[in-house]
């Protein structure tokens, strides 16, 4: 048993020392198979943004009695939209403007809305795996948008602030987070299998462990002659028999 945590660490730091390569070699083990899973084997994600305007009628805006009133009205306005956008009877629509091979199911999970900042401006984020895909439903969203917000609210106006654009560059996988943690997992696995091998030794290596571990001393010590060594003396026996 080891007393403190100072020496908890200098054990650790003993064996990253000792066994470095075999810990570096991981690293790079885990950063190649990191890097042929992210861009082999996951899909790749890409994301086409919409923004609209939710325009607020002069009618609307008699109503208001100051500014902060104006905002307030303008954030909840927008709360509304973007709820009455977040059907199925919406994403069906979507499916058909769009000739998508996707269905209304599956558009659901690939549309997400979201306000921007407190402001009249909302925006519908579409992530599909080719880049095609998302901005050809971004456009959809753009033209039946509008005709369904004034289907159930007369008054009701969104006006495109910001059409989709072709994104080629993926959103998802992160390859620098994939790699990160690709080294860093070939890290932890290598040394944390080499530290648990040596714990599970119940060889004593040394006087130095064994002073450690039972507290006991040896008066004296044999050193190791080696393979070449013993032999050498072995060589030299037979030649004296002879």
């Amino acid at each position: 048993m080891r007393k403190t945590s100072a020496i908890d660490l200098a054990y650790l730091w003993k064996h990253l020392r000792k066994n470095w390569a075999a810990v570096f070699l991981s690293a790079v083990f885990g950063l190649g198979i990191a890097f042929c899973i992210t861009n082999w084997v996951i899909d790749k994600k890409y994301v086409s943004v919409i923004k609209l305007y939710v325009y607020i009628s002069s009618e609307d805006s008699l109503r208001l009695s100051d500014e902060v009133s104006a905002l307030t009205y303008a954030q909840r306005v927008v709360n509304t939209y973007i709820q009455m956008l977040r059907t199925y009877s919406f994403y069906e629509r979507v499916q058909a403007a769009a000739g998508s091979s996707y269905t209304a199911e599956e558009l659901e999970g690939m549309i997400s809305f979201s306000s921007l900042n407190g402001t009249e401006i909302f925006s519908a984020a579409v992530m599909a795996e080719k880049p095609e895909d998302a901005r050809r439903i971004a456009q959809a969203i753009g033209e039946i948008a509008p005709g369904v917000i004034s289907g159930i609210k007369e008054t009701g106006e969104l006006k495109i602030v910001d059409p989709p654009r072709l994104n080629l560059k993926p959103v998802s996988p992160n390859l620098k987070l994939n790699l990160t943690l690709g080294i860093i997992s070939g890290c932890v696995i290598s040394f944390g299998f080499l530290l648990l091998k040596d714990l599970t030794n119940a060889r004593i290596q040394s006087a130095a462990e064994l002073n450690e571990k039972y507290g006991l001393f040896i008066l004296a010590e044999i050193s190791d002659i080696g393979k070449a060594g013993r032999k050498k003396r072995a060589s030299k026996y037979r030649g004296r028999k002879l």
